[in-house]
């Protein structure tokens, strides 16, 4: 509520609940996706132990859909599990042994097709004993689990690790978070808010009865590293018009997609959460439209930030002209830097997509300096584009070129900032 308060539960339709034991294991970054337990059919009556997904669609929840996982096993009548903001990653509390009586902590990796892979084991992160309830923090980097392992204040405790270098299965040593969040009791499903200043669980100290919710301050030795949190609207460009798209971010300087959210059908509110250390471009994926893309330097981040940012999209219409936001050169020089292929391959994909576009891309620059110069080096850096374009498999008859040197600009060339945004690629829709 506005004043801090929580307001009275609300008891959610199906399919969320089922005439059955229904129990809400995980909710993603944007909201648009949760992970129930159980499996279902056709009717949403359920069937067999297993998870599912449900998502959200412009006429409410769609039908439970089981999430399947290569060779997954589990002999405990229980699951914890946590999926990533990236969306690539999920951590699973599971008994695959059969002789084991208690549940370790795995992880699976999302292929490229959507499936998730084969459970491997974490094996610095396990015990002797239970691990439950993983939690990876919005960093990307920091772990949280219960355990009651050797080194606990009694039942089970939480516990914290660091991913190692790039290894998605090398972890330190878990820590104790001590007594100030640990108790005689038993804690676990330790959640953080992606500011980092609060976390939530389940203790049985001091409880009303059974286990209760808990909230507590963080501090510096406990909180994972600071995120920069993205929202906004995905829009039309010009009647403003909410899109369901598909949010794609990735690491400007290697152009690897790091994660992917979903756009509100209802509202075209999206969420997105950048771990720091990185520059990011972000951009809406949607059919029949092209995005203008966004850009965020995470790479020295402090503090942790929300930014409010809205994604426009442009109709794929003769006529239309559409910035190309991360295009770098050479300072003065028509050679392209790495930065830029993402957007690139964003455009080759547009093409092949819709293989009867045929576009003119065209390179601007500033005012400075000569005029001749500044004609020459906005056609070579157009023609850089073309040719990398046809390099990666554009067809050349639907590609054309022009450089106009400083006749368009589109800002102040009596000011840095004016200067920047005049040196520009962009393209125009010739035909479709």
């Amino acid at each position: 509520q506005e004043d801090g308060a929580w307001g009275k539960p609300i008891h959610a339709p199906k399919p969320i609940n089922s005439s059955s034991y229904d129990a809400l294991i995980s909710v993603s970054t944007d909201g648009g996706e949760l992970v129930i337990s159980g499996i279902f059919d056709s009717d949403g009556d359920y069937l067999r132990r297993g998870m599912s997904k449900i998502v959200k669609t412009a006429r409410g929840w769609s039908r439970p859909k089981a999430i399947e996982i290569d060779n997954f096993e589990n002999n405990s009548s229980f699951v914890d599990l946590c999926i990533s903001n990236s969306k690539k990653y999920l951590f699973l509390s599971i008994q695959p042994d059969e002789d084991r009586e208690d549940r370790d902590l795995f992880i699976s990796v999302r292929g490229e097709d959507g499936n998730w892979g084969e459970p491997q084991i974490l094996q610095s992160l396990s015990s002797s004993l239970d691990e439950t309830s993983p939690f990876l923090a919005s960093d990307g980097r920091t772990l949280y689990f219960s355990s009651d392992r050797t080194g606990g204040f009694g039942g089970k405790d939480i516990w914290k690790s660091r991913r190692l270098g790039g290894s998605w299965l090398k972890w330190s040593e878990p820590k104790n978070l001590g007594n100030k969040i640990n108790t005689p009791a038993w804690e676990s499903y330790f959640t953080i808010a992606a500011s980092g200043d609060y976390a939530y669980m389940t203790s049985y100290i001091d409880s009303y009865g059974k286990g209760d919710i808990v909230k507590i301050s963080l501090t510096d030795a406990t909180s994972p590293d600071p995120v920069v949190l993205v929202y906004g609207k995905v829009l039309e460009s010009g009647s403003n018009k909410v899109i369901k798209a598909t949010i794609n971010y990735q690491d400007l300087k290697t152009g690897k997609t790091v994660g992917t959210a979903s756009s509100n059908p209802q509202t075209g509110y999206y969420k997105i959460i950048l771990p720091r250390g990185t520059n990011y471009s972000f951009s809406a994926e949607s059919k029949g439209y092209y995005s203008i893309t966004e850009n965020i330097d995470a790479s020295l981040l402090k503090t942790y930030q929300e930014i409010k940012r809205d994604i426009v999209l442009k109709k794929l219409e003769v006529g239309q002209t559409i910035l190309l936001k991360n295009i770098f050169f050479e300072t003065g020089k028509t050679d392209l830097l790495e930065e830029s292929f993402a957007e690139l391959e964003r455009v080759v994909k547009m093409m092949a997509d819709n293989p009867d576009l045929i576009i003119e891309i065209a390179g601007h620059t500033d005012d400075v300096g000569n005029n001749k110069n500044n004609q020459i080096l906005s056609q070579g850096r157009a023609k850089a584009v073309v040719d990398y374009l046809e390099g990666q498999g554009a067809d050349e008859n639907n590609l054309r070129y022009k450089g106009y040197g400083e006749s368009n600009p589109i800002a102040d060339n009596k000011t840095k900032e004016g200067r920047a945004k005049n040196r520009r690629v962009e393209f125009k829709i010739i035909s479709n």
